[in-house]
């Protein structure tokens, strides 16, 4: 950063200056009686999706509240920043919670700094000078965070500059609702066209998805974070992208990447092929809008009879069909949704004809 690009009355300082950090912890996954049950919100990076954590996939036990994180609570309002493999997410507590060592609290002090301002500040920043490269498979630590240095306006500045933001952030979340409204109408064209999948009202034939589709599943390099494996030119597609850079039924970047060794060691797929989440949030579909490496993550259909079945119509299909997925995926604390169970799933399949007409609509 560069003190002679900024404004006189800015500063340049560290940000463990301004504001105290914490490191957060994950219970061991080995003892069930930290997660069996469990009712206190466990934020990890998969829960930032949104601007407020309003709840978490994962809940710890109150036996792992006392003995992990010593009956510690993170404060409803509190800002959190990711600084593991997906570096600078941030987003606010809307509930009390607890969260994993790939994310940090922050506790600005009022006086220098407002949190409002970081929260947009934080995920604009170059950490290639700390991590030595733009920020790909890369971590940082709690050190290097507390030595972030960020520009530093006058607090009323910082005020200003939020409410700018503010107003853009507004302006674009009446954009999304409008890419929703695109959606319902689509998801209620299928229904009239198709009818309900969870029963095939409309008597459709009805296939196993392995006579008519290759299923494969995502592999991760281990370890993970390793720079032989992380830090090259293939897009590495991970559950947490979707939400970031989806653009309608696609897939369109990722915040990291992965050397040819890491190519190697993951599955490499085509722009075009479908992909669908099996862990965490369970049976979400996406089509990728690049070629890229997905991870474990994943279940995808690189090859499907094209005389049979249209990817858009496949692709609206799980769309309606996520809720039945999670019911029927096996797991206890993470569910996870295999390749026998989706090989084995029963589609309905209307003409090859109604398939493509829809696909047009679309």
């Amino acid at each position: 950063m560069n003190p002679k690009n900024l404004p006189q009355n800015w500063k340049v300082v560290r940000l463990g200056r301004v504001a105290d950090i914490r490191l957060g912890k994950t219970p061991h996954r080995k003892v069930k009686s930290y997660w069996d049950n469990g009712t206190i919100p466990w934020v990890k990076i998969q829960d930032m999706t949104e601007k407020f954590i309003k709840d978490t996939s994962e809940k710890i036990t109150d036996k792992a509240f006392k003995e992990i994180f010593h009956k510690n609570l993170i404060s409803k309002g509190t800002i959190l920043m990711s600084f593991k493999l997906t570096i600078g997410r941030t987003a606010f507590l809307e509930i009390d919670a607890v969260h994993n060592e790939a994310i940090v609290s922050i506790f600005p002090n009022p006086n220098l700094i407002d949190k409002n301002y970081l929260f947009y500040l934080l995920p604009a920043l170059n950490y290639s000078e700390l991590t030595g490269v733009a920020a790909k498979g890369e971590t940082l630590n709690k050190e290097k965070i507390k030595n972030l240095p960020i520009p530093l306006p006058p607090l009323a500045e910082q005020k200003r500059i939020v409410e700018i933001l503010s107003l853009a952030e507004e302006l674009i979340n009446k954009q999304k609702t409008g890419i929703v409204l695109i959606d319902k109408i689509l998801m209620a064209k299928f229904l009239e066209m198709f009818g309900d999948p969870a029963i095939n009202s409309k008597g459709w034939e009805v296939e196993k998805i392995k006579e008519i589709a290759k299923v494969i599943r995502g592999a991760s390099p281990r370890p993970k974070g390793d720079p032989r494996y992380f830090g090259g030119d293939y897009h590495w597609i991970k559950i947490s992208d979707i939400t970031k850079y989806r653009k309608g039924l696609f897939l369109t970047n990722t915040d990291e990447f992965v050397t040819e060794k890491g190519k190697n060691k993951s599955v490499f797929l085509n722009k075009g092929t479908l992909i669908l989440t099996n862990s965490g949030t369970i049976g979400v579909p996406i089509i990728l809008g690049i070629d890229g490496c997905i991870h474990d993550g994943f279940l995808a259909f690189p090859e499907f009879n094209r005389g049979r079945l249209n990817i858009i119509y496949f692709y609206f299909y799980f769309a309606l069909f996520t809720h039945k997925l999670n019911q029927i995926a096996p797991g206890g604390v993470q569910k996870n949704l295999n390749t026998t169970i989706i090989k084995n799933f029963q589609i309905p399949l209307p003409p090859i004809e109604l398939q493509q007409k829809f696909a047009q609509i679309v």
